[in-house]
């Protein structure tokens, strides 16, 4: 069974990924930059922006001509002590049903889970990761490990993140 959306979050989800899949995909174009450091420059931008939707027309209640876009991302001065990166010093992330408080930077790595788990009881034939946005565990997988692995993405959307997720996985097999 599939987990349910509002049509509302079903449409900023979508235009949410557009939006990364643009950038993602201004960068591809500049060629300056390998796959690694395009996700990697996305993955920065999302610590200091948020994507939020705003409705330009406020009579059209199911956000169709919403435009997504990216804010800075506010913290709180008064209440978090900050880094000199200019970001708090812990934030709250869910554990086991529970709020934890981690340093800012801590990260829960699947993908090293993953990798270690293939290299130590595979060989497998492939990866398939469901829900995986623009790949970046793939990815991850794909230059982390020893084995070569064939990988199989998939995002339940519409919009042109599971082109450009061809575009990049192009740019690994050549």
């Amino acid at each position: 069974m599939l987990a349910e959306q509002s049509e509302r979050w079903q449409l900023f989800y979508e235009k949410a990924w557009a939006e990364r899949a643009e950038y993602m995909r201004s960068l591809l174009n500049t060629g300056k930059y390998n796959t690694m450091q395009i996700i990697s420059m996305l993955e920065k931008k999302q610590r200091f922006f948020q994507l939020v939707i705003k409705n330009n027309d406020e009579n059209n209640a199911d956000n169709q001509n919403a435009d997504v876009r990216w804010l800075p991302i506010r913290f709180d001065a008064k209440k978090e002590h900050r880094m000199f990166t200019g970001v708090p010093m812990i934030k709250h992330v869910g554990l086991l049903g529970n709020l934890v408080y981690v340093p800012f930077y801590a990260q829960c790595r699947i993908d090293q889970l993953l990798i270690d788990l293939i290299d130590t009881t595979g060989p497998y034939d492939a990866v398939v990761e469901l829900g995986c946005g623009y790949g970046r565990n793939l990815f991850n997988i794909f230059y982390g490990g020893d084995q070569q692995i064939y990988a199989i993405s998939e995002e339940n959307i519409q919009s042109r993140v599971k082109k450009y997720a061809v575009i990049l996985r192009q740019q690994l097999h050549q």
